[in-house]
Parts: structure tokens; sequence; C-alpha cells
């Protein structure tokens, strides 16, 4: 039986827009797929995709004040475009950095369960 893959989208508008942090499920299981994230533009935006490698659960944590960084070759972007998370991290998040249309970003992974 194929293991469940789970979505979570978000919508974001305006400069300085942020996602709320998207966990990240450690795929180690075998057959597993590498996470996929898609963003669509509409309008102009520039965006980077961004990790951290906080405890994003952790009793008054705030994501603000994080430790998140540009995904490599993930900043500045302008245009709709899928990628590929290549590595382990704790959460996910877009962040629109200039512009005034908005952005959807769908995060997909496969869950072991």
């Amino acid at each position: 039986m194929a293991s469940p893959i789970r979505t979570t989208s978000y919508t974001i508008t305006g400069n300085g827009a942020v996602t709320p942090p998207i966990p990240f499920q450690a795929t180690t299981f075998a057959g597993a797929l590498p996470p996929t994230f898609l963003a669509f533009v509409t309008g102009t935006v520039t965006y980077n995709v961004e990790v951290t490698g906080d405890d994003i659960n952790s009793p008054g944590y705030n994501p603000v004040t994080g430790n998140w960084m540009p995904f490599t070759n993930r900043t500045g972007l302008t245009a709709s475009a899928p990628g590929t998370l290549g590595a382990v991290v704790k959460a996910v998040r877009a962040h629109i950095t200039a512009g005034t249309g908005s952005l959807l970003f769908q995060f997909i992974q496969q869950t072991p369960d």
C-alpha cells in the first residue's frame, strides 16, 4: 500500500508576507519520494523559499524571530516554479520580499502513515 501524500497550501499577498511554518516530516522510509514545493505567482512578486532547523513546535517559538534562511537556488524568484527539497530541515515557508501580487505556495510530502 502506498504511503499517503500530504499537501499544505497557503496564499500570501504583498511585500513582506510570509506563510506560516510548514513542518517537514523526514521521508526516510523505503520508497519515499522527496518533498516538493510548487509556487504559483499572480501579479508581480519576488519571493524566497526559506527553511529552518528550529523546533517550530517548541513552546513560545516565534517564527518572526526564528532562524530562517533562503533555500539554495530558491531566492529572488519572480515566476511560478516547482522545486524539490533535497535536504532534511524542520520546516519550510515562502516569503514575498517585494511586489504587490500574491503567491500560492504548496508543500507536498509523503508521510509514513
